[in-house]
């Protein structure tokens, strides 16, 4: 059968119509802008088939007599074109991880940059409950802006902080997967943003007690190991977890070190300790160090063996007290600022906060534990009422001593602080 029938001139300017290039190869005419090479042939005494080779002009007639050639030799030895070109595609995927292979390598890439490898925080979740189960499936190079706008519009919207942080992850595995394939859009993240538009959401902060009813708070907690948990957290202001997560192997004698795993920031951190603070260690320390490394264990939760925040959020709500656990964060920060205890750096400094700007954090390459030591001493006297003046010696562990005594009657866990007061003032 004769070849070459067909030129490039002619393809230009030809009605639409079906044109036989010879060899198998068909040049298919649909409009004045739309045309298409197929390829038709039989196999193995079957009924014809027809195989696309593409669209023209991005497919030009050399192109195509190259593919026709190609799908010819492959009849001649035995096999199937179609059969064979889907056979590449399925090694091609095979070559190139998918998204979800992806994004476990990019994970175990970051982790050692992660609070607690990742696990803490929750790193890869965001990525697990909402990209992958609809994009995992895809190689990096076929995913699309549709894809990924298809795949967070029901998030967008509704759950803005979690698509936020399901966005960013998506972002850096595509840019980590982009570092060993050009090919790759490292976009694709950002103009699927544009199309999804403004999230609508202005990020609301965790409710906080205004500082001068915090020793409202303290007072009004008791002596079960939830509450000394809370009054001891009240009196550190670190965050929630590092009080609930406590172990007896952080404590000094006044000052407890909490390791970098366990900090947002992932460095060590010491927090000074003031007298009162003290004086509720001793306390847990009779009470409970027997019973389990937790400097407070939770009686309840057998599993994880710590006290949840809920516990205290709860107990907040109940007592009419129109906050959250973490806002006493910003109770103390408050307290500092408008009663000109320290500037603002140093606030954020004895809450573990990052001081902003390179030029600042210059002038704080200490940990200035000293000044922020009398900080929180004043601190703890304002939450309690109570200043080392006010007792004789050795107050503090009569005082432990004393409830100790009580929570053997039974009688310890409604006991407070001020209750004792009257027996060993001066």
């Amino acid at each position: 059968m004769a070849q070459h029938k067909l030129s490039a001139s002619f393809l230009k300017n030809c009605p639409p119509n079906e044109y036989s290039d010879g060899g198998n190869l068909y040049f298919l005419r649909q409009s004045t802008s739309s045309a298409s090479w197929v390829f038709r042939y039989s196999s193995q005494g079957r009924n014809r088939k027809r195989m696309g080779l593409g669209p023209y002009p991005d497919v030009s007639l050399a192109e195509a007599r190259q593919m026709a050639a190609s799908c010819r030799r492959e009849l001649r030895e035995g096999r199937d074109p179609m059969i064979e070109r889907e056979e590449r595609k399925r090694e091609a995927s095979r070559l190139r991880p998918t998204l979800a292979n992806i994004a476990r390598l990019a994970f175990e890439a970051k982790q050692a940059k992660l609070k607690g490898g990742g696990k803490a925080g929750r790193w890869f979740s965001p990525l697990e409950i909402h990209v992958l189960p609809k994009l995992g499936h895809l190689t990096v190079d076929r995913i699309t802006v549709s894809d990924i706008e298809d795949t967070f519009k029901p998030i967008w919207r509704n759950k803005p902080p979690t698509a936020r942080k399901a966005m960013q992850r998506l972002d850096y595995v595509i840019k980590y997967a982009s570092a060993k394939d050009n090919s790759i859009d490292i976009t694709l993240c950002q103009r699927a943003k544009t199309v999804l538009g403004d999230q609508g959401h202005r990020e609301v902060h965790l409710r906080a007690l205004h500082w001068k009813d915090v020793p409202a708070v303290y007072s009004a907690l008791s002596n079960v190991v939830t509450h000394l948990g809370f009054k001891f957290y009240i009196l550190t202001v670190p965050r929630v977890s590092n009080v609930t997560q406590a172990t007896w192997t952080e404590m000094g004698k006044d000052v407890w070190t909490i390791p970098g795993e366990r900090m947002k920031s992932g460095r060590e951190f010491q927090v000074p300790l003031s007298w009162q603070s003290q004086g509720i260690l001793k306390q847990a320390k009779l009470r409970f160090q027997d019973k389990t490394d937790f400097v407070f264990p939770s009686p309840s939760a057998h599993r994880r063996g710590v006290i949840s925040e809920n516990t205290w959020n709860k107990w907040l709500k109940t007592n009419g007290f129109n906050c959250t656990a973490h806002g006493f964060r910003s109770s103390f920060r408050d307290w500092a600022a408008e009663n000109k205890i320290c500037d603002r750096d140093l606030a954020e400094m004895c809450c573990d906060h990052m001081i902003k700007g390179t030029a600042q954090r210059a002038y704080f390459r200490s940990d200035l534990l000293d000044q922020r030591a009398e900080i929180m001493q004043q601190w703890a006297e304002h939450v309690t009422g109570l200043t080392m003046d006010d007792f004789a010696d050795g107050f503090e562990e009569k005082m432990a001593r004393n409830l100790e005594e009580m929570h053997k009657s039974g009688i310890a866990n409604e006991v407070t602080l001020m209750d004792l007061v009257s027996d060993d003032m001066k």
